[in-house]
């Protein structure tokens, strides 16, 4: 139940107006007594007065009834502290994070050093750096009566009439020039006068040697300078049935 409101009244107090304050040093000064008589004994003296011996035993009942009271409270109410508990579980993990930014682009890498040039398809270049093309027989053609009289086999090309000129064309390697060229025949001492060489640009022919040369040598040409649109035009007449024509050597500047 609700307690009722407190009955008792302060005897003096060390604040508030002059007529019911107490200084501290009065205070002070009666606990030093009662402190003194305690250690002496003198305070059981007061048991014996018949006016203040029952107050000091009402005082003392009162005192009991206290402690006895905060025993209650202490003990019983607010009770001991009970032991730590376990650890509860973990929780759950938290969200993930946002993605980070993209990196800054790297610096670009130098360039790479160029590469050698390849070979030309059907260049040659000896150990003295010459560079040459070989024409084989079957580039040749018949340049009178058609076609069909030129016969080329493994062993070579040879006219089926005397009188019937060889051809070949070759539409040159850009940046590269003819200097000079050897038609290689089965004529042991070659064929004079039988060779002739030309450049030839949609229709227009120009001749590239002063007169016709000897086969199975070497002849220095004007230089033709390979370009588009333009072929070396090498005829050859090999003045005999039985002679064998073997290719075009062509020498690169």
């Amino acid at each position: 139940m609700a307690l009722d409101a407190k009955k008792y009244t302060r005897f003096y107090s060390t604040s508030g107006t002059n007529a019911d304050k107490v200084s501290t040093s009065k205070l002070t000064k009666v606990k030093d007594l009662w402190e003194a008589d305690v250690a002496s004994g003198a305070n059981l003296d007061l048991l014996n007065d018949p006016i203040v011996g029952p107050i000091v035993y009402q005082l003392q009942q009162m005192q009991d009834e206290f402690d006895s009271v905060r025993d209650h409270v202490v003990n019983d109410v607010v009770g001991q502290q009970g032991a730590t508990g376990a650890t509860g579980p973990q929780g759950p993990q938290g969200p993930a994070g946002s993605n980070g930014s993209n990196g800054s682009n790297g610096a670009a890498g130098a360039a790479g050093a160029a590469g050698t040039n390849g070979k030309d398809a059907g260049l040659y270049t000896n150990n003295k750096g010459t560079e040459t093309v070989f024409l084989p027989p079957t580039v040749f053609t018949g340049v009178l009566g058609g076609n069909g009289n030129v016969k080329v086999g493994p062993d070579g090309a040879y006219v089926l009439q005397a009188s019937e000129l060889l051809q070949a064309m070759w539409p040159g390697i850009d940046g590269k020039r003819v200097t000079e060229i050897v038609v290689h025949t089965s004529a042991s001492k070659g064929i004079g006068g039988s060779v002739n060489a030309y450049r030839t640009q949609f229709g227009t022919t120009t001749s590239l040697l002063a007169k016709a040369g000897n086969s199975d040598n070497t002849l220095d040409i004007t230089d033709w300078i390979c370009a588009m649109g333009e072929t070396i035009a090498i005829t050859i007449a090999p003045g005999a049935t039985t002679v064998k024509v073997y290719g075009i050597t062509l020498t690169l500047g």
